[in-house]
């Protein structure tokens, strides 16, 4: 039985959990044989401790029959470091807790360094670290293992050099051929974090043994090697401060390595030790390339003329050109030859959708497209809207389960905080009274399901009733409260669309369709197709008015509006009036960031957060109403939370609005940390908000900041350029953002530098540094918060000097001169101070 065990023990595969590791334990264990040496027996011993059933995890008792004759072989057998350095010394896990009652501590601290003298990975040698620590090594312990703690520093992986740097420097005596051992071992190292330390071991060694200055010297010219500036400064500073302790021969060593320090330190090491510091290397003259001349913006597609071009459309396109060619193309051609239209859309749209007409609610263009063509193919088709029943909100798949599993997290939040008032009702803008009645009734169905008392939902109960929302024409429009404005408005153009096709009152031509690719129509398009509607006696739908209304060009038109008032209609009249007075003013745009702390909201302008983590973007958009319904929806109210919180015609947002692309971004402000929420903000919705006209101000910065920061450094840079290009870069507003988003999340600084650096290079570098400009504040620390600069933030203020050189930028920045006036030689001061050197330049 006991050689079987071995046996079995034998056969045991190199992968800790191999079924076979159960029963090769559990014989040995039973038979008392001697377990045979075979690493991965020992690897599976460890992992899975002790239990009987060998089940991983299990606890390490000091009973084990194995643990005698397997403990020794932890520190020889390979992948047991790794196995285990997922173990914890504080609290202390079983396997540390059994292996210091039971063993040996000579015999523990020696198998210890005999494991790090052998090497391996940091993850290899962490669990022995962490066990080495746990013994607590006393002097004379440390002293009697003094060469080998010696022998780790120059290459052992970090945390087993510092634990071997730590322990050496608790003894009062070292030889001295030891010390010139260790420090070039420390110095050498690329890690800051144990060449710092070395450097002051050196300087603490030159102190009390001025005569040993020479014997170090090789050691400190090794530092002038290593990559990290703050090593360099460190180590020429030692130099001059013990230069009168070298010896002609010790200081020929440090003149030779001058050359290997940054040029402006080896000036300070030639004017003490002579020799030649390096050169500067300029490089060649950096020539600005001219800003690209602004692009014209291309004309619009021509919309279908015949039925087949409608075919080719099809249902499939999800570009917002696609759509409103698809729906001029169906308005004209429903006039001109319906029976071809009717058969051209039979192909795409006979089949497609087979449950379009389950749904309560369509949410998405293309369904509406649907609708309208399966009306056009058989009149009378839709049997309605279905019966309530169930909530759906999209098809007949889609259920209330999804939306009201989210809905109460928000309703048992209100009621958890046992207010007692009708604020428990509201929720982020959002009312309970809000929701339909079914849903509201599921919702105290299972208040009563779980227990929970039902006085506390009386102020939901007593909410009162939302006032109904007067539904343009179409009866599948969505609640204006579950989608944003607008998408609601893009949907509407659809559903008057459908309404005027079933009611046989579809216009000669739409309004709307853009003359540019950007959204924009020409006004004396615009007029001449008024005039198209009064001579067919057609009246022109009312949300296409409107949308024409908002993708005029800004300012008056003053040619163009004579000749609509000659029109007798009254979109003629109103079309006139716009191009008369300059059509829609400029709302007023505000974007406030704000974050939570143990369940309390901040605005951070108000109050610093403490560390990185989530904050959020609060948009405000106020305006004059303009009188016409339908526009002053999304134009006078803040963009408020919705039920999605996200919306399925963001790509025609930009073209709804082409002359004002402010308002534009501030719809698209709360969804820029939501990429995993359905549709979100994508590269293509800055590149269009670049193409756009109107002022740029605080909500296009943020959508541009966004998209800086993400890896693809090359588009947001052209974005960057083409604003730059048409003067519209919102240069200072960029800065800020940028700092916030560095300075409080988790986006990349990096990213950022890469995409600025890459804009400065293409000839916006004026632009760039304008940003940098206002960026640098919101990162330096603030001396009177006893804050350290951040890591990288000598990268960004060297990127700064690079980009002011090549703007030939002036004036001092407050925040940058307080920096540079401040003593230490650190790669982030050094690089203020050449950032106000230059700006204060003669």
């Amino acid at each position: 039985m006991a050689g079987r065990a071995g046996r079995t023990a034998r056969r045991q595969g190199p992968g800790p959990r191999d079924p076979g590791a159960v029963l090769a334990l559990a014989m040995l264990r039973h038979t008392g044989a001697p377990p045979p040496e075979h690493d991965p027996l020992v690897v599976a011993w460890a992992v899975a401790g002790s239990d009987p059933l060998g089940r991983v995890g299990g606890s390490v008792v000091e009973s084990d029959p194995l643990l005698p004759a397997l403990l020794p072989r932890l520190f020889e057998a390979e992948g047991v470091g790794r196995a285990l350095q997922y173990e914890k010394a504080e609290p202390i896990s079983p396997w540390f807790s059994a292996i210091r009652a039971v063993g040996e501590r000579e015999a523990l601290l020696d198998g210890c360094v005999r494991r790090f003298l052998r090497g391996g990975t940091a993850q290899d040698l962490r669990f022995f670290a962490r066990l080495h620590e746990l013994l607590e090594p006393t002097t004379a312990e440390i002293d009697a293992r003094r060469r080998d703690y010696l022998r780790l520093l120059p290459a052992a992986p970090g945390p087993v050099a510092e634990l071997s740097l730590r322990h050496l420097r608790r003894l009062d005596a070292h030889d001295p051929a030891d010390v010139a051992e260790a420090l070039e071992g420390l110095l050498f190292r690329a890690e800051a974090k144990l060449v710092r330390p070395g450097l002051t071991w050196f300087d603490q060694t030159v102190r009390l043994a001025p005569d040993r200055a020479d014997e170090l010297v090789a050691a400190l010219v090794t530092a002038f090697h290593h990559e990290a500036y703050e090593i360099q400064g460190r180590a020429a500073q030692l130099a001059l401060k013990h230069a009168a302790r070298f010896s002609p021969l010790g200081a020929e060593h440090i003149r030779d390595a001058i050359p290997a320090l940054p040029p402006a330190l080896g000036a300070r090491l030639v004017a003490v030790y002579g020799g030649q510091a390096a050169v500067e290397e300029t490089g060649p003259a950096f020539t600005p390339p001219p800003l690209p001349e602004p692009v014209p913006v291309p004309p619009f597609p021509a919309a279908p003329e015949k039925p087949a071009e409608m075919e080719t459309l099809g249902w499939t396109s999800w570009q917002w050109a696609d759509g409103e060619r698809w729906l001029a193309g169906f308005v004209r051609l429903a006039a001109r030859d319906r029976d071809g239209l009717r058969s051209a859309l039979e192909v795409p749209f006979g089949s497609s959708y087979p449950q379009l007409f389950e749904m309560r609610r369509w949410l998405q263009d293309d369904q509406w497209r649907a609708a309208i063509a399966r009306e056009l193919i058989t009149p009378g088709a839709d049997p309605g809207v279905p019966a309530e029943g169930r909530w759906r909100r999209g098809g007949s798949a889609y259920e209330s389960e999804v939306t009201f599993s989210a809905l109460q997290v928000v309703a048992l939040e209100a009621l958890a905080d046992g207010s007692e008032d009708e604020s428990a009702a509201q929720a982020d803008g959002f009312s309970f009274a809000h929701l339909p009645v079914e849903v509201q009734e599921q919702f105290f169905d299972l208040l009563e399901q779980t227990g929970m008392p039902t006085p506390q939902a009386d102020p939901l109960r007593a909410a009162e009733p939302a006032e109904p929302v007067a539904k343009a024409p179409g009866d599948r429009l969505p609640d204006p409260r579950e989608v944003s404005g607008l998408d609601m408005f893009v949907l509407r153009r659809f559903a008057e669309v459908l309404a005027a096709l079933k009611d046989g009152t579809l216009p000669p031509v739409l309004l709307a369709t853009p003359t540019l690719a950007s959204g924009m129509l020409d006004p004396d398009v615009l007029v001449s197709r008024l005039a198209e509607c009064e001579a067919a006696r057609a009246v022109p739908l009312p949300v296409d008015l409107r949308q024409a209304l908002l993708r005029l060009p800004r300012g008056a038109h003053p040619e163009a509006a004579s000749r609509a008032a000659r029109l007798t209609s009254e979109a003629g009249r109103t079309v006139a009036r716009r191009l008369a007075d300059g059509g829609l003013p400029d709302p007023e745009v505000r974007v406030r960031w704000s974050y939570n702390k143990d369940l309390d909201s901040y605005y951070l302008d108000e109050r610093r957060p403490t560390g990185t983590g989530q904050i959020w973007l609060t948009p405000r958009l106020q305006a004059e109403p303009t009188g016409l319904d339908l526009i002053d929806e999304f134009i006078t109210e803040p963009p408020a939370g919705t039920m999605n919180d996200y919306g399925h015609c963001m790509g025609w947002w930009p073209s709804v609005l082409p002359s004002h692309r402010e308002v534009v971004a501030v719809n698209l402000v709360p969804r820029l940390h939501r990429q995993w929420a359905g549709e979100s903000t994508y590269p293509v919705q800055p590149a269009m908000l670049a193409a756009a006209d109107g002022p740029a101000g605080v909500a296009t910065a943020l959508v541009l900041a966004y998209f800086l920061a993400q890896r693809d450094a090359n588009g947001a840079a052209s974005v960057l350029v083409t604003m730059a290009a048409r003067g519209a870069l919102p240069a200072a507003e960029l800065g800020a953002h940028l700092g916030v988003l560095i300075r409080w999340t988790w986006l990349k600084q990096q990213h950022i530098m890469d995409a600025l650096e890459a804009a400065a290079d293409r000839g916006a570098h004026r632009e760039v540094w304008e940003v940098l400009r206002a960026l640098l504040p919101a990162l330096l620390p603030s001396a009177a918060d006893g804050e350290k600069p951040r890591a990288g933030l000598a990268k960004m203020v060297g990127l700064a000097v690079t980009v002011a050189q090549q703007a030939a930028a002036r004036g001092a920045i407050p925040e940058v001169e307080a920096v540079a006036g401040q003593g230490g030689g650190s790669r982030f001061r050094t690089e203020c101070r050449r950032l106000h050197a230059y700006l204060i330049r003669p």
